[in-house]
């Protein structure tokens, strides 16, 4: 144990003890200043019964031991070759009277010190230029605090959420037209219980992943569609509850529709791209009014679609938002910014120019060209 101890230091190594009687084991220690051996006698190893015992006898032989040998009238050997060795040992007696005076020290200083603090005049000014430093640095005010609400980065859903002026979930659930119908079958009902029960945005995002995977030559019947959804669930791209809330009329009269064919065709040619990610720089007036219009702020998001028509792209954005016929131009004043980051990002990733940008509507089943 004392080996292990002795030998893991890194840079200093500090050992503690108490000796009853010091000037006896003084005495007792004084006959190995003659030894030059550096390792002690079989008989003092043997022997040893505190970690003293070892640590010592050792010692003993060094310069390190002079002090307290000539305390008590012991003259030290220079002869002795271990005298001078290099080891840097420091040896120190320390009494209770030598513990006692310090803690008085300690606490006679700490008790002046307080009285002058008690007695401070805080008017009194004690150095002009410090008190002149001191007023200038506790009173810097940052000239840029108003920085600390600008983001670096937001993401596109960040900006949507922003631009809601009430606290509900309109975006991404889908609304669907009531249907009148005098009599429900059991099926259908227990149908649009499970669809009930998986609204909001996670029904927008099983709409959205539908229309990342689909594959566009095999969208010729809607069994061909449940095929396909039923393949995802297989491959755990979807959850069966996310599955259970996909209408297949939605997606077939997509695919059916002039936008959906124009994007088979380009699927069929390789030239249709899907969930693309992009960052653009925005001017932070931009996205806030509150905000300097000389900070720039970075946007990121995820484009659903494009296409390549000759040397031009077609842009093309899914929602899933809850609005009636005859309220397109809600979905157009929501997502018009949101849609010409999309344009900007793809014209500077790609060189081309973005010539038609379109909002396809689930709920409405139509898609809406912006100007």
């Amino acid at each position: 144990m004392l080996y292990v101890a002795l030998t893991r230091a890194k840079e200093k190594l500090i050992m503690t003890g108490t000796i009853g009687n010091l000037e006896k084991r003084l005495l007792s220690l004084y006959r190995f200043r003659e030894n030059e051996q550096e390792l002690l006698p079989a008989e003092t190893r043997l022997n040893g019964k505190t970690y003293w015992d070892y640590v010592l006898p050792a010692l003993a032989r060094h310069r390190c031991m002079d002090e307290l040998f000539e305390e008590f009238g012991l003259l030290p050997s220079h002869d002795n070759l271990l005298y001078d060795d290099p080891a840097e040992f420091q040896v120190k007696r320390i009494t209770a009277r030598t513990l006692t005076e310090a803690e008085v020290v300690e606490q006679a200083v700490g008790q002046m010190e307080d009285d002058i603090l008690d007695n401070w005049d805080c008017e009194k000014i004690v150095d002009p230029e410090i008190k002149a430093e001191l007023e200038k640095r506790f009173g810097f005010v940052y000239p840029y605090e108003y920085r600390k609400d600008i983001p670096v980065k937001v993401s596109v859903s960040d900006l949507k959420k922003k631009s809601y002026h009430e606290d509900t979930d309109i975006e991404e659930a889908v609304y669907f037209e009531p249907d009148i119908v005098p009599l429900v079958p059991r099926f259908i009902e227990e149908k649009k219980e499970a669809e009930k029960a998986f609204t909001g945005s996670a029904r927008g995002t099983a709409y959205h992943r539908v229309m990342e995977c689909l594959e566009y030559n095999k969208t010729d019947s809607a069994q061909q569609l449940k095929e396909q959804i039923n393949a995802l669930v297989q491959s755990k791209k979807m959850s069966e509850a996310e599955a259970e809330c996909i209408r297949i009329s939605d997606i077939q009269s997509f695919v059916n529709g002039a936008l959906g064919q124009r994007m088979k065709v380009a699927a069929l040619s390789g030239l249709l791209f899907r969930e693309q990610p992009f960052v653009i720089s925005r001017s932070a007036a931009e996205i806030d009014e509150a905000w300097d219009s000389k900070e720039r702020v970075l946007v990121q998001g995820i484009i659903d679609a494009y296409f390549l028509e000759g040397n031009e792209i077609v842009l093309v954005d899914y929602k899933t938002d809850r609005v009636r016929r005859g309220e397109e131009q809600k979905l157009v004043d929501l997502y018009h910014t949101q849609l010409e980051d999309y344009a900007q990002a793809l014209h500077r990733m790609t060189g081309r120019r973005v010539k038609e940008k379109y909002i396809y509507s689930f709920t409405l089943k139509k898609e809406i060209l912006l100007g």
